[in-house]
């Protein structure tokens, strides 16, 4: 330790040392300013942007789900409660997420190519490629809505059906066939259980 402390203060008594690592300790300090400000802020932006909108967003989208759910549910429960001998059906069917939508985007692109030259003959060419992503918002009664180009319903996770007349095993595997037809889903992702009088 005491020989590494010695050469650093043999290193740093020679002026052009110093000088030598003041001009290094400057020009990093103005890359970290630079890069910071010329990178750092657009993404931080645009997150916070997207944020923004998912966060006013997620309140519908959350009702909006459970309706098309509750919906699904309910046509589910429709169709099995006329399938022979089922008789009285209640059914639950879980999802893997929520309604994924796609807004439209304006996407911009920009490209800026630099040459530089200097005088012992060297050169560098900088390219610096600049894409901007905006979602495309319309004005509906006074409240800017961004324009979706498509929904995507979410995947079923699971589907449990309780019916009075599970436990005659042809109509239980009737009523498996019925959820795994119509949802689309394999066998294991159904459960038919006795539902009590």
């Amino acid at each position: 330790m005491g020989g590494l402390k010695a050469q650093l203060v043999k290193y740093f008594t020679k002026k052009e040392n110093i000088v030598n690592f003041a001009i290094i300790l400057i020009v990093g300090i103005i890359i970290v300013i630079a890069g910071d400000s010329l990178f750092g802020n657009k993404t931080d932006k645009k997150e916070n942007n997207a944020v923004s909108i998912s966060e006013k967003k997620e309140a519908g989208r959350e009702t909006e789900g459970d309706s098309y759910g509750e919906q699904l549910e309910k046509r589910l429960q429709d169709i099995l409660s006329r399938i022979k001998g089922v008789g009285k059906v209640s059914v639950m069917i879980t999802f893997e997420s929520s309604i994924e939508r796609i807004p439209a985007l304006d996407i911009s692109e920009s490209q800026t190519i630099t040459e530089e030259s200097d005088s012992q003959g060297g050169s560098r060419k900088v390219t610096q490629l600049e894409k901007e992503n905006k979602t495309i918002l319309l004005n509906q009664q006074g409240n800017q809505q961004p324009l979706i180009l498509k929904e995507l319903q979410p995947k079923v996770k699971g589907v449990i059906v309780a019916a009075e007349g599970a436990s005659d095993i042809q109509v239980k595997s009737n009523i498996c066939e019925a959820v795994k037809t119509s949802l689309g889903i394999p066998a294991h992702k159904v459960q038919v259980f006795v539902a009590e009088n």
